[in-house]
């Protein structure tokens, strides 16, 4: 009897796909049922990647569906939507394209029926995404990314986190806001809803990093580093780029390198000020930061958060 044979060239296996967070907000209900107006239908996409063990990665799909009449919103649906990718005999150079093309392509059905079936319980006629091309996207990122000022807005370079914030084609969307991250730019108090009347759930110091997901009205939805959605003032936050250690030390590096001279170390939730925010061109896979004494190295883009 012949033994199995053993896999010797790449291959991807499917460990778990999951809902990762799911958010809905119906602000306008019950009045907003008897509207006659058509809404415009905005849709904002983003992935994100990060390697959590060896050949293990985790690919995160967040799609954000806000749905409004003038400047009222009707309703707001984000749904990120995750999968756990065993990637084996695939050169890191090359995971990038896996991680933006082949797995949001296997989590998009999952996350199409997750959006729909939360805008039908909302009350409202669900929202059918149409197909996307992923590969067509990625392409086009990877050109946008030429361009400095996109480029700063952060992104995954092989093993590292991605933001990809991908403006959709299609006729029913009618725009995306592409994935950012600000940072505090003093003290601040964050909300459950858009309103200084709504309930405080907790505050931030100055120049702590944020993702904002939503922009509307002189309000940001953000998420912090713990994975925390809440609403900020706008005016409360800054252009000034801040990054978080998530590990729990961090080596700073004279160069992008791994066998650079050591300049320090910076321990968990320690912040970074990102002094070359087109990392992603310039030192792939390493980020230029300073702290706050004045040091400045490089820094792996995977051991801290905020790109």
């Amino acid at each position: 009897m012949a033994e199995p044979q053993i896999p010797t060239g790449p291959t991807l296996k499917i460990e778990k796909i999951y809902v990762k967070d799911l958010s809905l907000e119906n602000p306008g209900a019950p009045q907003s049922f008897t509207t006659q107006e058509s809404p415009q239908v905005e849709v904002s996409l983003r992935s994100r990647g990060e390697q959590i063990d060896e050949g293990v990665f985790e690919c995160v799909l967040i799609i954000t569906v806000t749905a409004k009449t003038g400047d009222k919103t009707l309703f707001l649906v984000e749904a990120a939507q995750a999968g756990i990718f065993r990637i084996n005999g695939v050169p890191l150079s090359d995971i990038q394209p896996i991680l933006g093309i082949h797995c949001p392509n296997v989590l998009f059905p999952y996350i199409r029926e997750t959006i729909a079936d939360a805008i039908m319980r909302a009350g409202f006629p669900p929202v059918h995404l149409d197909p996307i091309n992923f590969e067509v996207l990625y392409q086009q990122q990877l050109a946008s990314m030429q361009q400095p000022q996109v480029a700063a807005q952060g992104w995954l370079d092989h093993m590292a986190r991605c933001a990809l914030g991908l403006l959709l084609p299609l006729a029913l969307f009618a725009g995306a806001a592409a994935a950012e991250f600000r940072s505090t730019g003093e003290a601040a108090v964050l909300y459950d809803a858009p309103s200084v009347k709504a309930k405080p759930l907790y505050a931030l110091g100055r120049d702590y990093p944020l993702e904002v997901i939503v922009n509307v009205e002189g309000w940001l939805k953000v998420r912090d580093a713990g994975g925390t959605i809440a609403w900020i003032e706008k005016k409360s936050v800054g252009e000034r780029r801040v990054l978080l250690v998530r590990t729990a030390v961090a080596d700073i590096l004279a160069n992008p390198d791994a066998s650079a001279p050591l300049v320090f170390k910076a321990e968990q939730n320690v912040l970074l000020e990102l002094v070359d925010p087109a990392y992603v061109t310039t030192t792939p896979g390493w980020a230029k930061v300073r702290h706050r004494d004045g040091q400045a190295g490089f820094v792996r883009i995977q051991q801290v958060w905020g790109l």
